[in-house]
């Protein structure tokens, strides 16, 4: 019997051999680990600092009268949010000896808990046996170590058991600490260096419940003892009220759509950070974490989903991304605060998609909170409206007077960096085009322009001509917008269909006409399911087709065909998408937004991942843009877009009646509920 994942509600159930590995990763303010389904950890890092854990080196084995399970027996495993539940289904096998597991995070906290539950509902009274086995990771430290001092020096680990040794803490190093802490006292304990192993009996008698805790917290300022061997029930409590929250959104009878909204949500919401007092951004995924750094593009589809429940974590985005915009505007593709030198840097300067986007979030977050005081923040010196001004400075300088056109630079920065795209890049341009549209409605708020001004006129008159212009140059009946037309260098022309034209519907850009031509033409061609071209089924939404032609302008993993940047499914392309057709009430909206998510179900991937094929595989787990299915739900299902000079106007989505709780609109709580055609919209 294969292994079986599904939608059920808001949670994600797995039905598996009771040994099966099944990866879920999970994530809070602090920290990030990954749980395996049968109560081990990996993959544990604090925010900023070096990973803890070696990975895969935690085993759990369990016996009950020194019995295990039979090899045909199956568990069940939920999850959601921050917790992992496992039910090994063992009454029976077992001598009536239930056993379950829970792995959890609160979400502030750097802790993570492991509690097995041994309930006896035979006759008999029965012997437990837990075994604990784990490695706590030194590699990681040391090159952190070299990165901020130059040099490591390697001392002696220097460790003491507390309270029957219920209570454990060790120390590898002048920044490098750990605790441990058991419900129940070790019967034996292994230990070799930096790798230990415990062995946890009792005996239960009928009708009696055992709890086993094990809790860990590590790195430069683990969670004290004390707190962390009395803190499992309130973590708990935590990680139920967020499962609590991420069932905000319900629509009833759509189970696979509930799921998607909270994995989505999920996603989005784990990737925010706080570390060393002074990052508070999120980050791109469980990757991308050391040192602590939040990018442009990454960081605006991650937001988009959370600007609804989250504005001020997106206020907080918006000032720590500031801190990388240079005295020309130019924008790196991320912003890096290293905490061991208490800093922050530029990650790869100089993207040219990264100034759009900071004009966009920014333009985002206004509409929602009218938080006008954010525009005359300081940072380096400068206002975030003064910073605004050098990001549209900066993007306007590439416009080419004569061809009315932005010209992108020969290199590979924007978010397609496997590619080296210059001249006309219909990418880069319509978020220049989105960026700009937003520039002149935040020139309105700020109080700069009046709405009939000449100003205003005149600049949404010159960006009328630069769509014109983009569509004059790029415009092809067969594919929509080119990919990429080279000026003034190779000449080289790009005509497949990409995804990235799907910006044109999503955010309203040229006639409507050529926003559902766009979006037939990607229906046809990029959704695999109607592509007899492509040998592999039905599996997703690629990014382009045919794949790129021009070899030398392709570079590692996109110089494989259906690798990454050329041909993989992203999910947040995906959700944009699923946006477009949304936006403009489209009956085939269903399929961008689904079948990414079922597609990983069917594999077991239990978050969203960063982007996937069916020859080389996927990306990484639990990545933050990838939530952004569920803007496109929110914003272009719920209409829920409000303009930042004029009022949210909600629509009825097209799959049904909708509840919405806890949606945050310029200062007040709301309530968004469709029945039927039926829209209300109320303050909570």
């Amino acid at each position: 019997m294969t292994t079986i994942t599904t939608p059920r509600g808001h949670h994600i159930e797995t039905e598996a051999y009771w040994y099966s590995i099944l990866n879920y990763d999970v994530s809070n303010r602090r920290l990030l680990a990954q749980f395996d389904g049968n109560g081990g950890i990996s993959k544990y890092s604090v925010a900023g600092e070096w990973q803890l854990l070696t990975e895969r080196e935690w085993f759990t084995a369990w016996s009950v009268n020194g019995r295990r399970l039979p090899a045909k027996h199956r568990k069940n495993v939920r999850v959601l949010g921050r917790a992992m539940e496992i039910d090994f289904k063992s009454e029976q096998e077992l001598d009536g000896v239930a056993v379950t597991a829970e792995q959890y995070c609160d979400d502030l906290n750097n802790a993570i808990y492991l509690r097995f539950h041994f309930a006896n509902h035979g006759t008999q009274p029965a012997r437990l046996l837990l075994r604990q086995g784990m490695q706590w990771e030194l590699k990681s430290y040391m090159a952190a170590m070299v990165a901020k001092q130059g040099t490591y020096t390697e001392a002696p680990m220097q460790d003491t058991w507390h309270n029957d040794n219920t209570g454990w803490e060790a120390v590898f190093g002048d920044s490098y600490r750990v605790h441990l802490t058991s419900s129940h006292s070790p019967s034996r304990i292994e230990q070799d260096g930096s790798r230990m192993v415990l062995d946890y009996p009792d005996e239960i008698t009928p009708g009696q419940e055992i709890v086993m805790t094990i809790a860990v917290s590590g790195g430069l300022e683990p969670l004290p003892l004390a707190e962390l061997s009395t803190g499992a029930d309130a973590a708990w409590e935590a990680a139920q009220q967020y499962q609590q929250w991420l069932t905000a959104f319900s629509a009833p009878g759509h189970d696979k759509l509930d799921a998607i909204m909270a994995a989505c949500l999920n996603v989005s919401h784990s990737m925010y950070k706080e570390s060393g007092g002074k990052f508070a951004a999120f980050y791109a995924g469980v990757n991308y974490q050391s040192p602590s750094r939040t990018y442009f593009r990454d960081g605006y589809w991650t937001v988009l989903p959370l600007l609804p429940f989250k504005p001020d974590w997106v206020r907080n985005e918006i000032v720590t991304l500031a801190q990388g915009i240079g005295e020309d505007g130019s924008c790196p593709s991320a912003v890096i605060y290293n905490v061991l030198r208490d800093e922050y840097e530029q990650f790869w300067p100089d993207h040219y998609d990264s100034p759009s986007f900071f004009i966009m979030m920014l333009h985002d977050y206004l509409a929602w909170s009218h938080d006008i005081s954010l525009l005359q923040e300081v940072v380096n010196g400068c206002t975030i409206l003064e910073l605004t001004e050098r990001c549209m400075t900066k993007m306007n300088d590439l416009i080419d007077q004569e061809l009315q056109l932005m010209v992108k630079p020969d290199n590979r920065r924007d978010w397609c960096d496997n590619v080296v795209r210059q001249g006309a890049v219909a990418y880069a341009a319509m978020l220049h085009l989105r960026a700009r549209a937003c520039y002149g409605e935040l020139q309105v708020f700020a109080g700069n322009w009046a709405q009939a001004s000449s100003e205003k006129q005149a600049w949404d008159g010159d960006t009328a001509a630069l769509t014109r212009s983009l569509r004059e140059r790029l415009w092809d009946d067969a594919v929509g917008y080119r990919n990429y037309d080279n000026i003034g260098g190779e000449d080289a022309l790009e005509d497949n269909i990409s995804v990235e034209q799907a910006l044109a519907p999503a955010f309203g850009i040229g006639e409507e006409a050529d926003q559902q031509r766009v979006l037939d033409l990607i229906t046809s061609r990029l959704e695999t399911r109607n592509n007899p071209d492509q040998p592999h089924g039905d599996w997703g939404v690629m990014t382009v087709f045919p794949q790129y032609t021009h070899i030398q302008h392709l570079v590692e993993k996109s110089s494989y065909p259906f690798r990454y940047h050329n041909g993989s499914d992203w999910p947040y392309w995906s959700g944009v998408l699923a946006m477009a057709k949304l936006r403009l009430r489209r009956d085939d909206w269903e399929y961008p937004l689904t079948r990414w998510f079922t597609y990983g179900l069917e594999r077991q991937w239990l978050t969203p991942v960063e982007y996937f094929d069916p020859v080389y595989g996927k990306g990484s787990d639990l990545q933050g843009w990838s939530g952004m299915p569920a803007a496109a739900v929110l914003l272009g299902g719920l209409g829920l877009t409000p303009p930042l000079n004029g009022e949210l106007t909600p629509e009825a989505p097209l799959w049904g009646d909708t509840t919405v709780r806890g949606i945050r609109y310029r200062g007040d709580s709301y309530t968004y509920a469709a029945t039927g055609d039926q829209v209300t919209f109320t303050k909570e």
